[in-house]
């Protein structure tokens, strides 16, 4: 899960076409953003849903590097890169008890959330991951005022640094209007918000990645000059409003042991046996 707050269809990219040094526009600077040498590309894929209206989200021009951001970001930290297929851009609301409702605050464990995912991530073919662009999270607030802050996305984990063993229980959803209403309230990039949050809840997926406040042990990695780690809960403001690209702390490849657990490149090293 990650706050966003005032201080702070179908897609095929594969690692094996991206160029050997990626470069990552920030306005007037660029930055030269390598993979880690030789180690091989992993291809994951996922499935990607929106509530009935919020196809637009992924369907369009609006966001139309949405789900090309995160694979940079991933390259660069443990040569992961997604493919995306687009499987339900029409699901249902949510519905607590007999009645239509806003999302409710993911409870622990988080059965609703569970349960919906469930509901549509039970083909007998799973693709490995999965992706909710949905509606209104009910604890949102809205405006701009001193302090705010929001939920933009919630996202599966088994635990610290760890990923759910059935494919179905692994998933991310994006409150998507929170985090329209949030950008054009504070005058943020709406698009880069959107970037920011969606690699961070990703970051939970794809490895149990932790946020740096609460398990700052597991990220003990460095970062390119003047950037924050991704996985922070409050996300920078700066990043946020000057970059469509962002990082994982990281700790050299090699050396490295199978279990090492101090950085978020390590952890996502960790798990590269997903490999579908």
């Amino acid at each position: 899960m990650v706050r966003a707050g005032d201080r702070a269809g179908y897609v095929l990219i594969s690692l094996r076409n991206l160029l050997v040094a990626i470069l990552l526009s920030t306005g007037c600077q660029q930055e030269v953003v390598p993979p880690p040498a030789n180690l091989p590309g992993i291809i994951n894929t996922g499935e990607l849903f929106t509530q009935h209206g919020y196809s637009y989200v992924v369907d369009g021009d609006r966001y139309i590097d949405l789900l090309y951001a995160p694979n940079i970001s991933f390259a660069h930290a443990a040569a992961v890169s997604w493919i995306w297929m687009a499987s339900n851009l029409n699901t249902r609301a949510p519905i607590v008890g007999d009645t239509l409702a806003p999302w409710p605050v993911p409870d622990v464990p988080p059965r609703f959330y569970d349960a919906y995912a469930s509901e549509y991530r039970n083909a007998q073919d799973f693709h490995a991951f999965g992706a909710f662009f949905v509606s209104h999270l009910e604890s949102n607030g809205s405006g701009c005022p001193p302090g705010l802050s929001i939920t933009g996305g919630y996202s599966s984990t088994a635990g610290q640094n760890q990923v759910p063993a059935e494919e179905r229980l692994r998933y991310t959803f994006i409150f998507a209007p929170d985090l329209q209403a949030l950008a054009a309230s504070c005058q943020y990039s709406e698009r880069t918000l959107m970037y920011a949050v969606f690699t961070h809840e990703l970051g939970h997926q794809r490895a149990g990645l932790t946020h740096v406040e609460e398990f700052p042990n597991y990220h003990n990695g460095t970062l390119p000059q003047g950037r924050v780690d991704i996985m922070h809960r409050v996300l920078s403001l700066d990043d946020i409003t000057r970059y469509e690209f962002h990082f994982f702390d990281e700790l050299p490849l090699p050396p490295f042991i199978i279990g090492d657990e101090e950085s978020c490149n390590y952890n996502l090293y960790n798990w590269r046996s997903i490999t579908n």
